[in-house]
């Protein structure tokens, strides 16, 4: 499914599986998805937004590329199970102070959330996240993300560890953590 237009919205149960290429591939000025499934494809959903995304109460799993991958203005991915992919969420945000990732299941992922740009004052909390190889990724230079009050399994992360945290030239403050 690809889209361009205004204001966009995926939802009521909508399921987008199968496709060899993108789930959903949508070229906006604000979008959202809920309460959809989004399974099996090359890649799940790609979001160029002008504005504002929210992703909230979805299933996006299983697919070889990206699960959810975003580049707006601001965002909010909430209370979603992304699992079974090579990349959970790609954040490239202008304003992460007005974006969340909360609430989420981020399990089984090649790198559960990787923060392009907007990780200053972006609020990542509350989530569950258990990945292959990577928990988070941090690609915005110098940054410093916010990621306490995340569960990251039994032993919580370490950074630079395998299935922990990869800071680049940021930091990432995770403690306190969720046990």
């Amino acid at each position: 499914v690809s889209v361009d237009g205004d204001d966009v919205t995926i939802s009521d149960d909508t399921t987008i599986e199968n496709n060899d290429a993108m789930g959903a591939d949508l070229t906006v000025a604000n979008a959202t998805v809920e309460d959809s499934t989004v399974s099996a494809n090359g890649n799940g959903l790609a979001v160029d937004a002008d504005n504002d995304v929210t992703v909230d109460n979805n299933t996006v799993s299983s697919h070889d590329g990206s699960a959810v991958d975003v580049a707006a203005t601001t965002a909010s991915v909430t209370d979603s199970n992304i699992s079974d992919n090579a990349d959970g969420v790609i954040l490239d945000l202008s304003d992460g102070a007005n974006s969340t990732v909360t609430l989420n299941e981020l399990e089984d992922n090649g790198v559960g959330l990787t923060v392009v740009s907007g990780a200053e004052d972006l609020t990542v909390t509350g989530n569950n996240i258990q990945s292959t190889d990577t928990d988070i990724e941090l690609n915005d230079g110098t940054a410093e993300l916010d990621a306490t009050l995340n569960y990251f399994g039994d032993n919580g992360p370490e950074a630079d560890s395998a299935a922990g945290l990869d800071e680049g030239d940021g930091t990432i403050v995770y403690d306190p953590f969720l046990t």
